[in-house]
């Protein structure tokens, strides 16, 4: 694969990028745009999952990033291997979604090796990758995600979520997240459980009940 790698570059260097050119091809639709990396632990379960071995050569190709460098021919095309990286509040929702699912390679592949994580609640702090995936996957059994809201602003994005748990009660969750080049590298999260605070006496005159 590795031999062939220039001269595919070459080749696609030399298509003339024509709208609507091949239907049967569909480059209507994908512009030869390629989506992202795709992480080698993500790649193995689903090897696993459908009991297949992919051919090096496709494993390769979907595992590494390659540089096709932008040539007159394809000036209004993307270069393939530079595809933008997902936006930081799409990294943040599609972060819960995956822990909803319990995929927790596709989780993985949003949070950088070396990310750190603080409970300030707890006193504890969570850090690399492996340590947050597994104390995430770890937990009781039993529980469901509802993503409220997510606010962004450049690399900096807030979540706020609800987490209903069959035996435990419903736990609500603050996040603040700092994402770069598409995976999450610190967060700070404020877990708390609804209706864990007293409500003191000196206010109750002020508030209502929720």
């Amino acid at each position: 694969m590795e031999a062939r790698i220039p001269r595919l570059r070459r080749k696609l260097a030399e298509i003339p990028f024509q709208p609507l050119r091949s239907h049967s091809f569909g480059e209507e639709k994908h512009e030869f745009r390629l989506g992202p990396k795709l992480a080698e632990a993500r790649v193995a379960a689903f090897e696993a999952k459908h009991d297949i071995a992919l051919p090096d050569a496709y494993r390769q190709f979907v595992t590494r990033r390659r540089r096709i460098q932008r040539t007159a021919a394809v000036a209004s095309v993307r270069p393939l291997w530079d595809a933008p990286s997902m936006e930081s509040s799409k990294v943040i929702e599609t972060l819960w979604d995956r822990i909803q699912a319990r995929d927790w390679a596709g989780v993985a592949e949003l949070i950088a090796e070396d990310v750190v994580v603080e409970w300030p609640i707890s006193l504890e702090r969570i850090v690399g990758r492996e340590n947050f995936v597994a104390v995430n996957r770890e937990y009781p059994q039993g529980w469901s995600i509802r993503v409220l809201k997510v606010v962004a602003e450049g690399d900096e994005v807030v979540s706020e979520v609800e987490v209903p748990h069959d035996s435990l009660g419903v736990f609500r969750a603050a996040s603040f997240w700092t994402v770069r080049d598409g995976q999450i590298v610190r967060g700070t999260e404020y877990w708390t459980s609804l209706g864990a605070d007293p409500q003191p006496e000196w206010r109750a005159a002020l508030v209502e009940p929720m």
